[in-house]
């Protein structure tokens, strides 16, 4: 699976995965379609006219598929924690949009409290659950949508509150080369099930990057979700996110958003 920006976009290397549900195929193939057929936002969108994205699309981002070998991710940690200090949260790590796991395949991080598993492990052994959670998007959203490789799901449980916030830390790792990264997270809070959650996207030094992170959110009757985003870049990373919150009657849903 791959994509690239090369005086435009181009498709052509998208191929089935095959631990994947076949209709996981298929959403993929209408969103490449939309996006093939449609392109990508330009200041003829009416809700683009003030953006101008002609540099970005001319730059030739690789999709990003593998995270670096040990040692490279346990500097991705440590960078990232440099830079975020301590904040009394359980905190899960993602580089390029790969969630960090244990040998058996279990999130590390993850608390006892809050169901944390991996996107590709959750459709691979259970994907015909995770359909109604994967919404149609339009332009950098539908990109995401044909492209992500990996993610995580989050489900927390009905009526309980954990006992620390969530802190997701999405780290860009882009070293010499411009890389594309396709972070999805699926939220879903059962009914009366209360939670804080906070994302951040950092991006380390190096080459060109782009983010087109996608975050679904899902609130059962009575749920309450305070989600805070955080996006620390640099001159040579770019940010294009989408966030959709479906809700059930009495939840509650507080968004941030923190921008530097």
């Amino acid at each position: 699976m791959s994509s690239a920006f090369e005086g435009g976009l181009s498709l052509s290397g998208l191929k089935p995965i095959a631990s994947e549900p076949s209709w996981l195929w298929d959403m993929r193939s209408e969103a490449a379609k939309r996006v093939s057929e449609g392109g990508l936002p330009s200041t003829k969108t009416e809700a683009w006219r003030y953006t101008n994205l002609r540099t970005l699309l001319s730059t030739a981002f690789k999709a990003s598929t593998s995270q670096a070998d040990k040692s490279g991710l346990q500097r991705c940690r440590e960078w990232a924690d440099a830079l975020l200090g301590d904040d009394d949260c359980s905190r899960i790590y993602l580089v390029n949009g790969i969630p960090l796991t244990d040998e058996s395949g279990q999130v590390i991080g993850a608390p006892s409290d809050i169901e944390v598993r991996t996107l590709s492990g959750h459709l691979a052994s259970d994907g015909e659950a995770l359909k109604p959670f994967l919404s149609k998007h339009e332009h950098f959203g539908a990109l995401n949508e044909a492209l992500f490789v990996d993610g995580l799901t989050i489900t927390a449980p009905a009526g309980k509150r954990p006992e620390k916030s969530l802190h997701l830390v999405h780290i860009s790792d882009p070293g010499e080369s411009e890389i594309s990264v396709y972070a999805k997270t699926i939220v879903v809070a059962k009914a009366n099930a209360e939670l804080t959650l906070v994302e951040s996207y950092l991006s380390k030094p190096g080459a060109a990057e782009l983010c087109t992170a996608v975050t679904e959110v899902y609130l059962s009757s009575g749920a309450k979700l305070d989600h805070l985003r955080i996006v620390e870049g640099n001159d040579t990373s770019n940010h294009l996110g989408t966030l959709a919150v479906r809700q059930d009657r009495d939840s509650s849903y507080v968004s941030r958003s923190v921008v530097m």
